[in-house]
């Protein structure tokens, strides 16, 4: 993280360099670590113990990697069960395998 100028570009291939004339006004930019976020989407109803709801959990893995094997724990407070489909069982909490991702996925 943090804030940087550029004023020159090089491009490299095997063999082969380019490299741009210097760049006026400098261009600044800036790096930033951006954390996992996770967002829960109910709908507009609030959630109800004893009622089947569906949600969805969406995860964006800002400036971060996702390896291979890793897990979404979910837990609920009391009253409330999940289950990931109709054939679980209904527990207050939940493991999901999620697949690997890049940054900025």
């Amino acid at each position: 993280p943090g804030s940087y100028k550029l004023s020159q570009l090089c491009v490299g291939l095997p063999g082969l360099e380019f490299l741009s004339e210097c760049i006026k006004p400098r261009l600044k930019y800036q790096v930033v670590d951006m954390p996992i976020t996770t967002r829960l989407i109910k709908g507009e109803q609030d959630l109800l113990a004893g009622l089947a709801q569906t949600l969805v959990i969406n995860i964006h893995t800002g400036s971060r990697h996702i390896s291979q094997n890793s897990v979404l724990r979910l837990h609920t407070t009391m009253g409330l069960t999940l289950q990931l489909t109709e054939s679980d069982a209904p527990s207050r909490q939940l493991d999901i395998a999620l697949p690997a991702a890049t940054p900025m996925s």
